[in-house]
């Protein structure tokens, strides 16, 4: 008589090939998610940058402009969101020294600075996945 079943050493040695897999794959996949967000951040900061630069070469000046002025003009379609927090919020004011540990709150958005055209995400760590700062984007 055949049996038609699977045995317990058989289905053990199945959920061994099968974690052994899920612990090879499972880093390099939040890696690979790590540098999608960093490179949605740098694609969204070059974004708001070519903006600023636009208003300023149509406008003469930045002072007291928002990022939510550049919108109601129609230099950006709206501010876009940093990819790590998924945060559009701005913070005006002098940023023009960044810092490891964030340009603002570290609470996720933009922090942007019209007097020193300066805009820089706002993120608890202001590195990339590969050690490199945003500051220097």
């Amino acid at each position: 008589m055949r049996r038609k079943s699977f045995t317990l050493v058989e289905l053990v040695m199945v959920m061994v090939i099968i974690g052994l897999l899920a612990a090879i794959i499972a880093p390099k996949f939040t890696s690979q998610m790590e540098q999608a967000k960093a490179a949605n951040t740098k694609a969204n900061l070059d974004a708001i940058r070519k903006a600023v630069k636009l208003y300023y070469s149509r406008n003469g000046t930045l002072i007291n402009t928002t990022l939510q002025d550049m919108v109601a003009e129609g230099y950006l379609s709206k501010v876009p969101v940093d990819g790590f927090l998924r945060r559009n919020t701005v913070l005006t004011g002098d940023f023009s020294v960044c810092t490891p540990a964030g340009c603002g709150m570290g609470m996720g958005g933009w922090c942007y600075d019209s007097y020193h055209q300066i805009v820089l995400p706002d993120l608890p760590d202001t590195l990339e996945p590969d050690g490199k700062s945003f500051c220097d984007y």
